[in-house]
């Protein structure tokens, strides 16, 4: 399907907030000239290709370097049971320094960050569920671990679209949280221009319409992460979404990732802000911006994570999606979570 880009005019009270905050000389999540529908993408570009970018990401106002990430249709509801089991608590580290650039300063005496790691042995801290394909499978291994003495593998095989664990619903708004997370492809991990593969969302939920704001995905030879957002704020029932590309890396197999995504959760543009690490070290400094979507009553979106693989298109023959997550622990800063 032909991309398609849509534009609309600003009302005042927007477009002077955002003023304020480019003459503040902060960058800004979600550029003002980048919203485009909630198509799925048109076949990737390749390595070389100019209208990749070979830096950090712009926040000057123009469109994203790709076209938009596919994510599934925000009316599709899922079940969120209400039994809850208590998630792991780990002491933070307390050899690794904080680096500069977080969204907001560490806080000296912070209390302890809340792990979701499978070290109980299967999937019951993601209090949400999980969703299998038929012949797709998610397994809390051993042999294969990061850090702990357990990962959880999802295993996409040809014709099947999705494996994935998720959280429940929370309210987040005016909370400052990082999320410390790794994960592994395997080295036959299927890779193509033209086909997507979702590996973590922080997905909102307005009813029976989810939207997400923050998403990594492989995109070709390119792992990516995304801003997502709405010219309303609101979750928009018909799929439209304003991607922001925040920043890309080419694809690695076979060895363990380390991410942390540092997150000022607000439904406003103003109070918002995200920041993120790969590797260890800093590739994104703190962007200011939207980070949560307001409901319709116009409080706060609650917030929760999703992480597994799922792809747009049911895999072809011979496209094996295999990756090991190490789940991921929150906190109030970086030390407390870095992996």
């Amino acid at each position: 399907m032909a991309d398609r880009t849509w534009r609309k005019p600003l009302d005042r009270r927007s477009a002077l907030g955002l003023l304020a905050v480019a003459a503040a000389g902060v960058p800004v999540l979600g550029a003002v000239s980048a919203y485009r529908s909630q198509d799925p993408p048109r076949p990737h570009l390749q390595p070389g290709d100019p209208a990749i970018p070979s830096g950090p990401p712009s926040f000057s106002g123009a469109p994203p370097a790709a076209a938009p990430p596919w994510t599934e249709p925000v009316t599709t509801a899922k079940p969120m049971p209400s039994s809850t089991p208590s998630p792991t608590r780990t002491p933070p580290p307390s050899d690794r320094p904080s680096p500069s650039g977080e969204p907001h300063p560490s806080r000296p005496a912070a209390p302890r960050a809340l792990a979701y790691d499978y070290r109980t042995g299967d999937t019951s801290q993601w209090r949400g569920g999980k969703q299998i394909w038929s012949a797709g499978s998610i397994d809390v291994v051993s042999d294969r671990t990061f850090r702990g003495p357990y990962s959880c593998r999802f295993r996409l095989p040809p014709g099947q679209q999705r494996v994935e664990v998720y959280d429940e619903p929370e309210n987040v708004s005016g909370t400052s949280r990082y999320y410390g997370f790794a994960f592994l492809l395997a080295e036959d991990y299927y890779l193509t221009a033209g086909h997507n593969g979702v590996l973590a969302q922080w997905v909102c939920q307005d009813g029976s319409r989810f939207a997400p704001v923050f998403q990594v995905n492989i995109q070709g030879p390119y792992l990516r992460l995304w801003n997502a957002s709405s010219y309303s704020g609101l979750i928009d029932p018909t799929g439209r979404m304003m991607w922001t590309l925040l920043w890309q890396t080419p694809v690695v197999t076979g060895r363990w990732q380390r991410m942390v995504l540092g997150v000022q959760w607000s439904e406003r543009p103003t109070a918002g802000s995200a920041a993120f690490w790969y590797g260890g070290r800093q590739v994104l400094t703190t962007t200011q911006g939207r980070t949560l979507y307001r409901t319709a009553t116009g409080g706060a979106a609650p917030m929760f994570i999703k992480q597994g693989c799922y792809t747009e298109y049911r895999a072809p023959a011979g496209s094996m999606r295999t990756v090991w997550h190490a789940g991921y622990q929150v906190g109030p800063g970086y030390p407390d979570v870095a992996v």
